[in-house]
C-alpha cells in the first residue's frame, strides 16, 4: 500500500507529545473500562514518547497542514516478541488507510530491524475495525477464524517469550 505524497510516517518524536495525547486520551474514550482525563493522557504520550514506545502517521490535508492520523504503541517486548498495545485512527481519518501502513511499518520495524520473532496484538475481540486492519496487514486467528499456531492470548515477559 503506497504512502499518499506528503504523509510521514516515524517513530514519535518530543514535538509530537501534545497530538498524540489527544489521540490516546480518544483511545482511552472509546474504553468504559480506562477512561483518561487530557492531563493524564499527556502524562502517557510522554513516557511512551520517552521510551520509544509510539508512533506516528500525520496525514497530509487538502490545506497543507499536517494532522496526526494514527498511533500505533508497542508497550511491552521481550527478547523474541512483541506486542502492539494501541492502534488508533483520528476519526476525521478513518477508512483511508493510515493505521494500516502504520502497523505495517511497526511490524516491519519489530521483525526486521530489532529482530524479534514475533509481533502480537493486545485487541478486544468484537473489535471489527480493528481486525479487518489487522487482517490486511497479514495477521492470523482474527474475528473467531482459528490458525495453526495462533494463540488467543500469550503472556509477554515469561521465559522464552
Amino acid at each position: 500500500m503506497m504512502m499518499p505524497e506528503g504523509d510521514v510516517m516515524r517513530q514519535a518524536e518530543v514535538a509530537d507529545v501534545e497530538a498524540a495525547a489527544v489521540l490516546c486520551k480518544e483511545f482511552a474514550d472509546d474504553s468504559v473500562y480506562f477512561p483518561l482525563e487530557l492531563p493524564v493522557a499527556l502524562k502517557e504520550a510522554r513516557e511512551l514518547i520517552r521510551n520509544r514506545q509510539l508512533w506516528v502517521y500525520y496525514m497530509a490535508m487538502p490545506d497543507g497542514r499536517q494532522e496526526l492520523a494514527s498511533i500505533v504503541a508497542c508497550t511491552r517486548t521481550s527478547e523474541n516478541v512483541a506486542a502492539i498495545t494501541k492502534v488508533y485512527t483520528n476519526p476525521l481519518c478513518r477508512s483511508r488507510g493510515c493505521a494500516e501502513r502504520l502497523v505495517r511499518r511497526v511490524c516491519e520495524f519489530w521483525l526486521k530491524e530489532a529482530g524479534r520473532q514475533f509481533v502480537v496484538l493486545f485487541v478486544a475481540h468484537e473489535n471489527e475495525p480493528a481486525e479487518k486492519v489487522y487482517n490486511h496487514v497479514g495477521f492470523e486467528g482474527l474475528r473467531g477464524r482459528t490458525a495453526e499456531g495462533v494463540e488467543d492470548w500469550l503472556e509477554i515477559g515469561f521465559s522464552g517469550t
